[in-house]
């Protein structure tokens, strides 16, 4: 171990040097081929003064008053260290920083594929300063809106200065737009890519800004709700009950939704799909809902627009982890979960987590005339 890791600085030193009469992003797509070098660990912020020489620059947010335990967020600042992929943060010490990690469906950190032997990797050495932006899931709007979006708040809130920014391709509609709202210059966006690591003179990585739903900052509502909703020019979307369709949706649509349509119109239901508006106008819908009947998916992240809504929010029998629900709950809304049943379902198909959902019309209408 300690004779790879004197391989890869002195491989690492001679190809800064070799780099260093030029920058890489402007005018180069120059590589170097590296052996990948395994992390030794992981280190946290708490360990970082003795496993790193990093500094921690801690950020304030005004918190409301019904907030009376602000978290702390920071920026931390590393000097050559690597950014791996979807963000993953390596220092120079080679220490996997594990505080930006987000561990999705129970995934053990100890299991990440970074801790797993590897061919040469793409390496990039950039003579600057990179912010990192990226982090897993970035494809998911629920993690993209709140994961990855505050840490533009996050790191403007420092006033620490760099000169490009680190992210994995956007190539979706909602990422382009929301990069559009927050004034992003993609000029100086440092794609990331598969199977590359980038070595930059120095390093600025927010913090994730929310990890549990149930403690989710006042701020991000705020920063979401200013740079989102408050873009809105449509007056024309009051609408009082809403029912979210995944009907265009690869995964997780009601199946009957053609059955259960009729009987939520005559209750003053109108459906909606999401992916016909834009972000502003999505959050405009949900802001004005008295009423949101929705299965659960990702398009649900918008409640954090609604003010004293009922939700009503369909689950297959196997459950979720209800992130939604938590949501709900820290904002003043009233959350209701509608489970469907198993025995409706097995001679339909066997549903699971991304499966479709059939919903027992009758009981949807008995829950929805209680709330009512």
């Amino acid at each position: 171990m300690k004779k790879r890791l004197f391989l890869f600085i002195f491989h690492y030193a001679f190809a800064l040097s070799d780099f260093a009469k030029q920058n890489c992003i402007e005018g180069s797509n120059h590589y170097h081929l590296f052996d990948w070098q395994i992390p030794c660990g992981s280190v946290s912020l708490k360990q970082i003064s003795k496993k790193s020489s990093a500094k921690i620059h801690f950020i304030k947010f005004q918190q409301d008053k019904i907030d009376p335990q602000p978290k702390q967020f920071f920026v931390a600042e590393f000097e050559h260290a690597r950014i791996f992929e979807d963000g993953i943060v390596i220092t120079k010490e080679n220490y996997l920083f594990k505080d930006i990690i987000i561990k999705q469906h129970g995934t053990l950190l100890n299991n990440h594929h970074i801790f797993k032997e590897k061919n040469a990797v793409k390496t990039k050495i950039i003579n600057a300063t990179v912010a990192v932006i990226a982090s897993p899931g970035e494809e998911c709007f629920y993690h993209w809106m709140l994961q990855i979006l505050p840490r533009f708040e996050i790191l403007k809130k420092s006033n620490l200065y760099y000169d490009y920014i680190y992210l994995m391709p956007c190539n979706l509609k909602f990422q382009k737009e929301s990069l559009k709202l927050l004034g992003i210059d993609e000029t100086k966006i440092i794609w990331g890519e598969d199977n590359q690591q980038i070595i930059a003179d120095k390093l600025l990585v927010p913090s994730i800004a929310i990890k549990d739903e149930a403690n989710l900052p006042f701020w991000v509502v705020d920063f979401l709700k200013e740079n989102v909703l408050n873009r809105c020019t449509n007056d024309q979307l009051n609408f009082k009950r809403i029912f979210i369709s995944r009907k265009r949706a690869k995964i997780r649509k009601i199946i009957n939704e053609d059955e259960i349509m009729p009987e939520l119109e005559k209750l003053g239901f109108k459906a909606i799909c999401l992916e016909d508006y834009n972000l502003p106008e999505q959050a405009k819908i949900l802001n004005s809902a008295e009423i949101v009947i929705a299965p659960h998916g990702s398009g649900l992240t918008n409640l954090i627009y609604c003010n004293a809504t009922k939700v009503i929010e369909i689950f297959t029998f196997e459950g979720f982890t209800q992130p939604f629900e938590k949501i709900s709950t820290k904002l003043g809304l009233k959350h209701y979960s509608f489970l469907t049943h198993k025995d409706k379902l097995e001679q339909i198909q066997d549903q699971k987590l991304y499966s479709d959902i059939y919903v027992e019309k009758d009981e949807l209408m008995k829950l929805i005339k209680q709330i009512i």
